[in-house]
């Protein structure tokens, strides 16, 4: 399998996944009355915001000059992958706005975010695909932030119940 991406450019992606994602679960608090899921909304938001700011330091961290380098030389990879972040992963374009303004109840609303959850899952398990062996386990650590954010919709999907 060729190397595609260098740590730094997933971390820098895992970044604006996790500002989109801020924007996202603020938006959905704003769109519904519902206390509980108000407060779940909010506290993913501020989750959202830690995770940008560990993965900015894990990028600082763990990033060299030569991890700076996209190894894609002719750049399709990349663009394919960016185009998918920046168009299915907590993208707030104008129909994601829609969706989430036209939730009707607060289960509507925690399934759109699992669906967002899920999508980001299977983005980074495709980056971690496209990153050197040796930085496939931090990629993984992105991952598992996820799959926290997943358990948390979860639950409270179960407590509307």
């Amino acid at each position: 399998m060729m190397d595609t991406f260098s740590l730094s450019e997933v971390l820098q992606m895992a970044e604006e996944i996790e500002r989109n994602g801020v924007r996202f679960y603020k938006q959905g608090a704003q769109a519904i009355t519902d206390p509980e899921t108000k407060k779940v909304m909010l506290d993913l938001a501020e989750k959202e915001k830690e995770h940008e700011k560990t993965f900015a330091e894990l990028r600082r961290q763990y990033c060299s000059n030569e991890d700076l380098n996209l190894v894609d030389q002719d750049g399709q990879v990349a663009m394919h992958i960016r185009l998918m972040a920046e168009t299915h992963v907590f993208n707030l374009d104008h129909e994601t706005s829609q969706l989430i303004a036209s939730v009707q109840s607060p289960r509507s609303l925690l399934k759109l975010a699992l669906g967002f959850e899920k999508d980001t899952i299977v983005f980074f398990s495709a980056l971690k695909e496209a990153v050197k062996d040796k930085n496939r386990d931090k990629v993984e650590m992105l991952i598992q932030e996820e799959v926290d954010h997943i358990r948390q919709l979860n639950q409270a999907l179960k407590q509307l119940q």
